[in-house]
């Protein structure tokens, strides 16, 4: 077994499944999903090379996929959404009914003008997720790398 698969609270069972996403230029908009069912009751997130933010959401296809990207940058997909703070080289585990009902997704991302015309300082050159509200940009790397990890049952 591997250290995921053994430690406290992390009993998983055989992996069923690994993705690997790589993102550039900053563009790391993934539309508000579930993973197939099917991989199993565990789902573990590994992400390098840039901090950014998961976002969780009752709101999943078609509607995720249809909303306006713009309008989602700046006020997520439905009010009642939960940010994650994925800090570079972290991992997160979904299992549950985060796993099972709840849709995960990041958003576009929004520009420093985009910022500064709502008063939060922000450099130039770089798009920002945000962390709870707009006004906590957490700036994205040019480029990202997630593994997803997809494991059976205990």
């Amino acid at each position: 077994p591997t250290q995921a698969q053994t430690a406290d609270g992390l009993a998983h069972g055989a992996l069923r499944d690994v993705t690997i996403n790589y993102r550039k230029d900053g563009f790391f908009r993934l539309d508000g999903h579930v993973d197939p069912l099917a991989d199993g009751p565990n789902v573990c997130i590994v992400g390098l090379l840039s901090d950014t933010v998961l976002t969780i959401s009752e709101v999943g296809p078609p509607e995720s996929t249809t909303a306006d990207p713009a309008r989602v940058a700046l006020e997520s997909w439905a009010a009642g959404d939960v940010d994650v703070l994925l800090p570079a080289r972290c991992l997160v585990h979904l299992s549950g009914r985060a796993r099972d009902e709840l849709n995960h997704g990041i958003r576009l991302g929004v520009s420093a003008t985009q910022l500064r015309e709502r008063g939060v300082p922000a450099d130039d050159g770089a798009l920002f997720d945000w962390h709870g509200s707009i006004d906590r940009p957490v700036r994205r790397s040019p480029e990202r790398i997630s593994i997803v990890f997809a494991f059976a049952g205990a």
